[in-house]
């Protein structure tokens, strides 16, 4: 079985999320909650998939690369110039994946997909590097999803199977469960 169709058996919603278990940089901006909340929601459903292990030898150097990790990613520099950052880097079954989360939109992520596959595969020492691109499928997305995988057949897009609504409301329920009041949103 792919690791894509494991995620699939192993699927869970931001309702199975413990938002006690998320831990954003800045408690006090939305933003980084919502998107704590799905870097957690993600990192809670791969680990639920046998044969993933997650990458966890920071700071490290390799092949004139530093890895650092800093907040929930991980930095790479080259020369002390930071050049990439990661969500979550891990294998499955001996394979290496990167894993870039969205919690909402893309953001240009597509136009640093060839980077961080060369950054990967330059990490790793191997041609067959996996990218994982976890986002919510709603609207228009399918398509991206849809073209993202047909440009980059080494990328695999996953449906993280929330609308904005359900991120939002997580995030109103992260602020009452740590018994703090949200700051002003603007959506």
């Amino acid at each position: 079985m792919t690791l894509v169709d494991l995620l699939e058996l192993a699927r869970i919603s931001l309702t199975d999320l413990d938002l006690r278990s998320v831990t954003p940089i800045n408690i006090n901006d939305p933003m980084d909650v919502k998107g704590s909340i799905a870097h957690r929601l993600t990192e809670q459903w791969l680990s639920r998939c046998s044969g993933v292990v997650f990458d966890q030898d920071f700071p490290r150097r390799i092949n004139g690369y530093s890895l650092e990790r800093r907040g929930a990613g991980i930095v790479v520099y080259e020369h002390r110039t930071p050049i990439h950052e990661y969500d979550i880097l891990l294998s499955h079954d001996g394979q290496p994946v990167i894993v870039e989360v969205k919690s909402l939109k893309l953001n240009g992520l597509e136009a640093k997909i060839p980077q961080a596959l060369r950054i990967g595969r330059d990490i790793y020492q191997t041609q067959n590097v996996l990218m994982l691109v976890f986002f919510p499928f709603y609207t228009n997305k399918i398509a991206d999803a849809e073209r993202i995988q047909e440009t980059h057949p080494e990328v695999r897009c996953v449906n993280l199977g929330y609308k904005k609504k359900h991120i939002w409301q997580a995030v109103q329920r992260f602020y009452s469960d740590i018994g703090l009041k949200q700051p002003n949103l603007t959506l």
